[in-house]
């Protein structure tokens, strides 16, 4: 039996003296002590207190150890007090036991249909005692609970996993028991709903109606380089979110995996053709009974190399025969959403057609001849629409020339007819060409215009002030033909030359026409004029006189003349030498003629061809992939959330597939191999970012992905130009083959996935040989003799050994050194195992290498030993009764009688005796050999001496 003793302190704590009195509990298990005397044996008296004192008391709680006695006690004290009501006091006590809480009801909530959900609940035990737990559960439910067996420590928690298995519709609920060792029970409410889960695609509509699902798109007809949209809403029906991805297949079929790598053969089209037609977002995530709108975009662009060209003359266009091929293509394509969360595809048809504008103008040109500054010419130009849709048109603004009106539209085969003004405000010729721009750039025709402004026109009075009416700001319209442009032209007029003073003097008669027949004779008359022609002038020496001047004259025409000479010899002399052969390709010779050409040798190529390119085209080729070296952990990690302003905004960012480009992540998966139980592995996936801007990439490390859940970190904010990277830390408890994918996160939008493998095995040692042979020499006089094995962990976890025989029970005349220890990942160890061959134990053996949660591993261990044939004559000695401290000597034979083989003998004295000694202690007889045992008594103290 044991006390326990709580003190207990009544205080008055009123003014006035108080008379009271305390019962004694009814249990027998408690009591209430004054002085260490019982109430409930002494007298119970009724006792004063005065003002601010207080008495104390002692309870006492007698604790049996029997089966008859509850966990738990109760009782009360009452403490009866004059003018005032009773005060009670209730008294408990409880046995050490355990005690368990968690949280009863667990919640699954919505559960995709053929999915699993699993959730962990934390159970602790909040007892003094530790507790045994067993779980049961109803069979055929499709919710399992691990571990069903266990045992919680005293103030220690466990984890336990409900796993899910969602098949039917519905609602599921089911109850678990837990039972204890001590007859308690607990129960488990578990629930969940079973919705199925899956997108669709459908078109926009107004609140309150019924949304029509999409199955085609029809963009319709529109002109080249127009841009048409369509908006649909992507719809999640589901209580998770999803990542999607869209698609665009130009093959004419449902988009198929394949059809974005780019062929060699494409030329660039295919890439072209792509940029038509496209779906934005890209991809992205939905969250929970939630929608985003796509877009899809067409944009044709009928301008490509590889297609007839459409730009052409106005002038071309009016052939009717014009196939439609040639005017318009037409769009059939397909649309996949695909969303690999829930192993979903949508494929959408999507038609339309591009149509090139088809536009004539009548005339082409224009010739508005000669006008006068300030005035203006007008004429008539008619622009026709010939294709099938209707079109906008318009001019661009260009000086000294004007149209009216800029822009308008033109039905189908509608013509309208335009002005095309001359309007000059400056003398001078002008050439220019005015741009008709068809359907915002889709089809420009230029159309040339020229004039001429020769003279200045009448000055123009500005139109203004209150009484200006409307028509006088209106442009007054001058109306020619382009006959009346040839009939007003003049004959072009002889460029103006000064005339030399020379011929001056020859028209004023100072010459005779005769002597202006040569250029000498009009020299030799020339010399009459003298310079008395200029007597009374102040500059006749800054100018030349008349004969002077027709000297230069005539020396300028002589040398242009000979210069015109030497170029026409020099010209003739050159053709005369480079004359062209009449067989230009093959110089005059016969092909294939004369010496064999040489034949070049080739080295054998014993590597693949390197080639120089861009890492960002091999990516985009599809070919290649970026070496990841998933081995080589990052060590540098990146804040694991967005903190400033600039931060949060980039991570925000929705990126375009061009964008998603310059994102590397890898590798697409990460295969760790065979790895033990237990163990802990470490791969790197790395991100790089080669945007302009931070990106935000988090790995989604579910419930269901246990083994990775030490995965360091789950998230990192990475630089413009930074490689992040995350430490992928496998961990598993139980033997598998793992082959999972991770899902990852950029921004939060665009989600992706890798692939993870591993193959989990037991942990187990390798022994360098599973048979050891032990053998005596004949002049080897041990007693024992050992060898060495090697004992290697292959595993990449510690294994921690412990060598014992398969018979615990058998006396083993082998043994292993050390016999238990800790052998570190790809490891060795040398164990020394001992033979020590002894009367009456077998000379054979196997040890066991147990290894903790793995495989033991068997060494057999076999020893040779010649049978021994020793026989001693004397079986006892009898020293008699000699005195203390004279040392005596007994003598005996031993003989080996086996006639074959050497044995070895060792002689000792158990239990050990001081001053009683044996000599030799060891010794080997050759076969039929006897030896002589000396047996020396010298003891210095009375004493009986006997076995």
């Amino acid at each position: 039996m044991t006390c326990y003793l709580v003190a207990l302190t009544v205080q008055n704590t009123s003014r006035q003296t108080v008379r009271y009195r305390l019962t004694v509990p009814s249990s027998k298990y408690f009591r209430v002590l004054v002085d260490n005397q019982d109430l409930g044996i002494v007298a119970n008296p009724t006792r004063s207190l005065s003002p601010g004192l207080s008495s104390k008391f002692d309870v006492a709680f007698l604790f049996e150890s029997a089966d008859d006695v509850p966990p738990d006690l109760h009782d009360k004290i009452l403490i009866l007090a004059e003018n005032s009501p009773p005060i009670e006091i209730p008294l408990v006590a409880k046995q050490p036991s355990p005690h368990l809480e968690f949280e009863s009801l667990i919640d699954l909530g919505m559960v995709v249909l053929s999915n699993h959900a699993a959730k962990y609940v934390n159970v602790r035990n909040t007892g003094s005692k530790e507790c045994s737990f067993h779980i049961d559960v109803d069979s055929g439910l499709t919710c399992t609970i691990t571990p069903k067996d266990g045992t919680i420590p005293a103030l220690c928690e466990t984890k336990l996993k409900v796993d899910f298995n969602a098949l039917e519709m519905g609602t599921f609920r089911a109850i678990a028991t837990i039972q204890t060792t001590h007859e308690k029970q607990y129960l488990l409410d578990i629930s969940a709903v079973v919705v199925e889960h899956n997108i669709e695609l459908v078109f926009p509509a107004a609140d309150g109606m019924e949304h029509e699902p999409v199955k085609s798109l029809a963009f319709g007809a529109l002109y080249n380089g127009e841009t048409r949209r369509l908006e649909t809403v992507l719809r999640n029906n589901g209580p998770h979110p999803v990542g999607y991805q869209t698609g665009i297949s130009l093959t004419g079929r449902p988009f198929r995996l394949g059809d974005d790598f780019i062929s060699p053969e494409d030329d660039g089209e295919y890439e072209e053709k792509k940029k038509e037609l496209t779906v934005t977002p890209a991809e992205g995530k939905i969250p929970p009974y939630s929608s985003t709108v796509l877009t899809f975009v067409y944009k044709p662009n009928m301008s490509n190399p590889a297609k007839p060209s459409l730009r052409r003359r106005p002038s071309y266009s009016n052939n009717k025969q014009q196939s439609e091929k040639e005017t318009s293509i037409t769009l059939k394509a397909f649309a996949s959403i695909e969303c690999s969360d829930i192993s979903q595809n949508i494929a959408i048809e999507i038609s339309g057609t591009a149509v090139m504008p088809q536009v004539t103008v009548s005339p082409s040109t224009f010739d508005f001849g000669e006008c006068a500054s300030g005035a203006r010419v007008d004429m008539i130009m008619n622009i026709k629409n010939e294709a099938t849709l209707p079109v906008k048109f318009s001019f661009n603004k260009i000086a000294q020339f004007a149209s009216h009106p800029l822009k308008g539209r033109l039905d189908v085969l509608q013509s309208q007819n335009v002005v095309v003004s001359f309007v000059p405000a400056q003398l001078g010729r002008f050439q220019n060409a005015l741009q008709l721009d068809v359907q915002d750039g889709s089809l420009i025709i230029p159309v040339h215009v020229k004039g001429a402004a020769t003279t200045l026109g009448e000055k123009k009075e500005l139109v203004g002030g209150p009484d200006a009416l409307p028509n006088d700001f209106r442009p007054r319209f001058n109306f020619v033909s382009v006959d009346d442009i040839k009939s007003h032209k003049k004959a072009p007029k002889s460029s103006y030359q000064r005339v030399p003073p020379y011929e001056i003097a020859a028209r004023e008669g100072k010459y005779d026409k005769a002597q202006l027949s040569s250029i000498e004779n009009y020299l030799t008359g020339t010399a009459a004029v003298d310079e008395y022609e200029f007597q009374g002038t102040n500059n006749t020496h800054l100018t030349y006189c008349v004969n002077e001047l027709a000297e230069r004259a005539h020396h300028r025409e002589t040398y242009n003349q000979m210069l015109s000479q030497y170029r026409h010899d020099r010209l003739l002399k050159q053709q005369k030498t480079n004359q062209e052969a009449p067989n230009p390709v093959n110089i005059g010779m016969t092909p294939q003629g004369g010496i064999a050409a040489p034949e070049l040798s080739l080295p054998i190529a014993d590597e693949p061809l390197w080639m120089q390119s861009s890492l960002r085209n091999r990516r985009d080729s599809g070919t290649s992939s970026l070496g990841f070296d998933e081995n080589k952990i990052i060590k540098k990690k990146f804040k694991p959330q967005p903190m400033t302003q600039a931060e949060v905004k980039d991570c925000a960012t929705t990126l375009t597939s061009d964008q998603l480009k310059q994102v590397f992540a890898g590798p697409k998966a990460i295969n760790f191999g065979k790895v033990c139980v237990h163990s802990v592995s470490k791969k790197s996936f790395s991100v790089t970012n080669d945007l302009p801007h931070n990106i935000f990439v988090r790995m989604n490390i579910t419930n269901e992905l246990d083994e990775l859940q030490q995965t360091t970190p789950t998230s990192q904010v990475i630089p413009p130009g930074a490689t992040a990277g995350f430490d992928l830390t496998f961990f598993s408890r139980v033997e598998q083959v793992f082959q999972k994918h991770v899902h990852y996160t950029i921004n939060g939008q665009h989600n992706s996935k890798l692939l993870v493998t591993a193959e989990v095995v037991p942990i187990r040692v390798e022994l360098s040989t599973s048979l050891l042979e032990f053998a005596f020499d004949a002049s080897d006089l041990r007693p024992q003799i050992s060898q060495e094995v090697v004992l290697k962990n292959p595993g990449n976890s510690e294994a921690r050994f412990n060598w014992k025989p398969e018979q615990p029970t058998v006396e083993c005349a082998f043994q292993a050194t050390p016999a238990q220890g800790a052998i570190p990942p790809g490891g060795s160890c040398n164990i020394s195992v001992t033979f020590n061959p002894r009367y009456n134990v077998p000379n054979q053996a196997v040890l066991i290498v147990s290894v903790d949660g793995g495989k033991s591993t068997q060494l057999n261990c076999l020893g040779h030993v010649v049978e021994p044939k020793c026989v001693v004559k004397e079986k006892r000695i009898d020293f008699g009764t000699i005195a203390a401290g004279i040392p005596k000597e007994k003598r005996l034979l031993i003989t080996n009688q086996n006639t074959v083989a050497a044995t070895v003998f060792y002689a000792e004295i158990e239990p050990t005796i001081a001053g009683l000694a044996v000599r030799p202690s060891v010794s080997a007889l050759m076969p039929g050999e006897t030896a002589e045992l000396c047996i020396t008594l010298d003891i210095h103290r009375a004493h009986l001496l006997e076995g």
